[in-house]
């Protein structure tokens, strides 16, 4: 429809040794979906150079000895083209919903890749948070988690302190719904985080314990 361009999507494996070698000695492990976002007004070269180190800086930043280690199993990118949002938020709902049960992760990462424009990444951000708040799909929306990562983004890079750092529940309603009518186990959900890729290892660094716990708690009480 021309609003939004889905670049890339694919699953992968692993994406670096230090998950590997970490594996070894820790049997906790965890999945990703990472997608990373190009905002309006940006170029695809600006994106597609960023995005290369992404899911590895994602890996390292986010696995850790004692709370886990996290593994990118999928990757995709979105480009939004110009001002009007209707028709491209739904194009990225559909990104971040798994489409098969066994595409369920236990985490989605979503990138934000600065447009280099303060003005206009914050207005972009602010309207994909306010969304994500009000949006059926999340519920646990956790501000606390939320502005923990946000000060790490900011000690990284201070201008990520204006970013609109998101973290929440993410669930297919529908799903779960029919599931519950018919007496099956809901379908488990996974805890959305969304992060400016200038600030991303600081953000990462500074909850990655916390939100691998908010998992557990979040998919031990998935009533809502």
């Amino acid at each position: 429809n021309g609003d939004i361009t889905i670049q890339n999507s694919k699953h992968l494996a692993s994406l670096s040794s230090t998950s590997t070698t970490m594996q070894k000695t820790d049997h906790k492990e965890f999945t990703a979906h990472i997608v990373t976002i190009l905002p309006p007004n940006s170029t695809n070269s600006k994106m597609t150079a960023a995005n290369v180190h992404i899911p590895k800086r994602v890996e390292t930043s986010f696995s850790g000895t004692r709370s886990g280690v996290v593994r990118i199993v999928k990757e995709t990118i979105v480009s939004f083209t110009h001002d009007e949002y209707d028709e491209k938020w739904n194009s990225f709902v559909e990104s971040i919903q798994p489409t098969a049960d066994n595409d369920v992760v236990d985490f989605t990462i979503v990138v934000v890749v600065d447009n280099g424009n303060n003005h206009g990444n914050w207005t972009f951000t602010l309207d994909l948070s306010s969304k994500l708040r009000s949006s059926p799909m999340m519920t646990k929306i956790n501000d606390t988690l939320a502005l923990q990562a946000r000060r790490g983004a900011a000690s990284q890079n201070s201008t990520c302190g204006l970013f609109e750092v998101f973290v929440g529940y993410l669930i297919r309603e529908q799903q779960q719904q029919q599931q519950q009518q018919e007496g099956q186990a809901p379908i488990p959900g996974s805890i959305l985080l969304m992060v400016p890729e200038s600030g991303l290892e600081g953000a990462l660094t500074n909850v990655r314990g916390l939100l691998k716990h908010a998992l557990k708690v979040a998919r031990g009480n998935n009533h809502h």
